[in-house]
């Protein structure tokens, strides 16, 4: 590996973990709440059998894995355990597109664009979007080296 590849790889790995860094300070606030509700989300799952307790408690546990999934994400490099992290990132979003879809409905994104466009909830804004958003931009990258390792592999 020449100078040149070394330091755009080294590059990488900095901005990556800037970006990972950004995402994971914010997804604390959202793992607290996970795990301050999972037992009354557990409790409501087991007493009253709906399917809506049910959607919560897999949006619960997605999140949890995108939480998970930003870990490994910064303590690894780039290219290594693409497919895991790939896959926990994945189910990250998917379980907090779900859990604000089941709680809320479509009040739950409207609110969410409000507090986007009104500046004084930037805060708010910052706790609870940057961490999904973070997240799909880091998944986008994943699944980019992924298509590369791919073609790569096929051309041989």
């Amino acid at each position: 590996m020449n100078f040149i590849t070394a330091m755009k790889l080294n590059t990488h790995n900095l901005l990556n973990r800037l970006l990972t860094l950004s995402a994971l300070i914010p997804s604390f606030y959202l793992l607290w709440v996970s795990i301050l509700f999972f037992p009354s989300i557990l409790q409501d799952f087991v007493d009253d059998f709906r399917l809506e307790s049910i959607f919560i408690l897999i949006a619960v546990l997605c999140g949890i894995c995108g939480f998970i999934a930003l870990v490994v994400q910064l303590f690894s490099r780039v290219e290594r355990h693409i497919k895991i992290k790939t896959l926990l990132l994945a189910l990250g979003i998917v379980g907090y597109v779900t859990f604000f879809s089941t709680i809320g409905g479509i009040t739950a994104w409207k609110n969410m664009y409000d507090s986007l466009v009104n500046t004084r909830d930037i805060v708010d804004s910052f706790l609870v979007i940057w961490p999904v958003v973070g997240t799909f931009i880091l998944l986008i990258l994943n699944l980019r080296i992924l298509l590369t390792r791919s073609k790569t592999i096929v051309q041989m």
